[in-house]
């Protein structure tokens, strides 16, 4: 199977939209609504001109998407999600490299990102990834990864 990573382009914000609702529904059906699973067109195409949106692809078709997002000092990788159907196969760790290794070559030397505090996996698959808790809140946690 090949599988690649590429910049996201405008007109694919509606199937990144799918990718985003698809891979957030388990999420949802358990109480764990994340902001990005309930944006709407206009406002990822917002956050796409604003942050840098990348796409998995498999047979020109996407089925995954990650996001950097370049902060004051850092950059925060976001919005990782693969669809259901394409898990368990180490793309969701592809893309988390993925960007890692973009934010290095824009200069970054550390990136955050955040997630739910108790949500029964992605804390721990964070961790697992070499992410360390640098802050908790009542309902996120933050993580941070020195590159």
């Amino acid at each position: 199977m090949v599988f690649k990573v590429k910049r996201a382009k405008n007109q694919e914000c509606r199937k990144i939209q799918e990718v985003l609702q698809k891979a957030h529904k388990e999420n949802i059906k358990l109480g764990f609504v994340f902001p990005i699973s309930k944006s709407t067109i206009k406002n990822l195409r917002s956050k796409m001109k604003r942050d840098r949106y990348y796409v998995l692809k498999y047979k020109e078709k996407i089925i995954g998407v990650v996001a950097l997002k370049k902060r004051k000092k850092y950059w925060e990788i976001g919005s990782l999600a693969v669809k259901p159907k394409y898990r368990r196969k180490g793309l969701g760790s592809k893309l988390l490299r993925f960007a890692e290794k973009k934010a290095v070559s824009l200069g970054a030397k550390r990136v955050l990102l955040t997630t739910m505090r108790k949500h029964p996996t992605l804390p721990f698959y964070y961790m697992k990834h070499g992410y360390r808790p640098i802050r908790k809140q009542k309902k996120w946690i933050h993580f941070q990864k020195k590159l």
